[in-house]
């Protein structure tokens, strides 16, 4: 940039100006170096340095459901859901999430179930019950997570009514 010190002094206070843009999923800090020349024969430089705190963004989730669907219109169903959900959350690594499975639609009674068996290492019941909203949460690292939900039977679902199941995501 060239001009007058009071036109770049402008220039520099006027947000948007300069911009950066770093890698994708990128944060941490970068330094930026300013370096001032007075263009005189001389070359008198001033140089000074700031750092530029760079905040991560909190990507949102995905879930990814296996080919099939919980059965139809049946009285006195008994199901076993399919394995092959898989999530992903690039902001989480090593740290916790938890996946949600509703019962969203039918006619759910006291009689229903929604069996998740003996849960594996590193997978915990972190929250619901079957009750009236009729959601179980699960915590664990994406990976145990996945794993567990691979298996074909990580779920099964009796119910005396129609009802179908879905599963939601939710990170923490």
């Amino acid at each position: 940039f060239t001009g007058t010190a009071a036109n770049l002094n402008t220039f520099f206070k006027t947000a948007g100006k300069i911009t950066y843009t770093g890698a994708l999923h990128a944060n941490g800090t970068r330094t930026l170096t300013t370096k001032v020349d007075d263009g005189s024969a001389t070359n008198s430089t001033a140089t000074t340095t700031s750092t530029i705190t760079i905040d991560g963004e909190n990507d949102a989730p995905t879930i990814t459901t296996p080919a099939g669907t919980p059965p139809g219109a049946n009285s006195n169903v008994a199901y076993s859901i399919a394995g092959g959900f898989t999530i992903a959350d690039v902001d989480a690594g090593s740290s916790p999430v938890q996946v949600s499975f509703q019962v969203l639609e039918g006619a759910a009674t006291d009689g229903d179930v929604l069996d998740y068996g003996t849960l594996p290492s590193g997978v915990t019941l972190s929250g619901g019950t079957y009750g009236t909203n009729h959601v179980y949460t699960f915590q664990g690292t994406i990976s145990a997570l996945n794993s567990w939900m691979a298996t074909t039977g990580f779920l099964k679902f009796t119910s005396t009514s129609a009802i179908d199941v879905v599963a939601k995501i939710k990170t923490t």
